[in-house]
């Protein structure tokens, strides 16, 4: 009976290890991606885009994907730059899925530099 009740307490153990909210909780790790900085209205005319909002292009596995830039003083700081011209840059900082499946990938960054 003890071995049926632990294994049953290790099998509920792992299934809410693995479950998406236990997940969820683990610390975001800093990545560093590389590309263009745009404007998404002005520059590269995104029929999701209805104002001015800097985004981050970055090829990956041969094709473009773009990165919402997150609102804040890391991105306001650079972001008139972009507007008028796509600007080459590196943007470390945390990215989030914003919404569901195909929505744009967010990247709150915590540093920008011009390469």
């Amino acid at each position: 009976m003890t071995g049926i009740l632990r294994s049953l307490a290790v099998a509920v153990l792992a299934a809410a290890l693995h479950h998406p909210a236990a997940l969820a909780a683990e610390p975001q790790r800093p990545v560093t991606l590389t590309g263009k900085m745009a404007c998404a209205l002005c520059l590269l005319k995104l029929k999701d885009a209805t104002s001015c909002a800097t985004v981050l292009v970055v090829a990956e596995a041969g094709r473009e994907v773009v990165y919402a830039l997150a609102d804040g003083p890391v991105t306001r700081a650079h972001d008139m730059a972009a507007c008028e011209k796509a600007v080459r840059v590196k943007v470390t900082g945390t990215v989030n899925a914003a919404g569901g499946a195909g929505a744009r990938r967010v990247i709150t960054p915590t540093r920008i530099e011009r390469t």
